[in-house]
């Protein structure tokens, strides 16, 4: 569904305030559902992303941030897959944004953004202090275990469009009362 349609010159705005501008109303998002994550995972750089992202939510600490310089939609469909790999019980504290222009100053845990000037860089901080980042334009990555088999193995499944046993999965973790992601 979208929220506007692009053939009208604006949009009403409250009680006889004029009309809105189509420049100033958000981009609309991307479906998110699992056809479309299995689509955006037969890409490699978005394949890297979604990777990074899970890797950094299960082997880092509650309190560190992880920044990822991509497009909204593209992160949005990354937090999607996040939560369709974890179960729910281990998403209780996840905050995230999928746009912010101030990542350093974001008290999000998981933060999207894109960065300003020619060299589309994040700040340093944000991979030294901050937390952990990856860059979908530039490829620059803070060096973090990427190979955790859980993350793989979520990754593989995901894009072959099988989320059956991470279903399984989530419901048995569900069963057994489990709730620290570390696990």
């Amino acid at each position: 569904p979208h929220c506007h349609d692009r053939r009208h010159l604006g949009r009403p705005a409250a009680d006889g305030l004029g009309q809105l501008s189509d420049a100033l109303i958000p981009p609309v998002s991307v479906e998110l559902s699992d056809k479309r994550l299995t689509e955006f995972l037969a890409e490699e750089k978005n394949r890297k992303l979604f990777q990074f992202l899970v890797a950094a939510y299960l082997t880092t600490s509650e309190d560190t941030k992880i920044f990822l310089a991509a497009p909204s939609d593209a992160v949005a469909l990354c937090i999607y897959g996040l939560t369709r790999a974890l179960p729910v019980n281990t998403q209780e504290s996840l905050t995230f944004t999928t746009y912010t222009n101030r990542p350093l100053d974001c008290p999000a845990r998981i933060i999207g953004t894109v960065p300003e000037g020619e060299d589309q860089e994040l700040p340093s901080s944000c991979h030294d202090g901050a937390g952990v980042a990856t860059n979908y334009f530039t490829g620059t990555t803070t060096s973090i275990d990427l190979d955790v088999p859980c993350v793989e193995f979520a990754v593989h499944l995901m894009e072959a469009g099988n989320f059956s046993p991470l279903d399984d999965f989530r419901a048995t973790w569900q069963r057994l009362g489990l709730k620290d992601v570390k696990l």
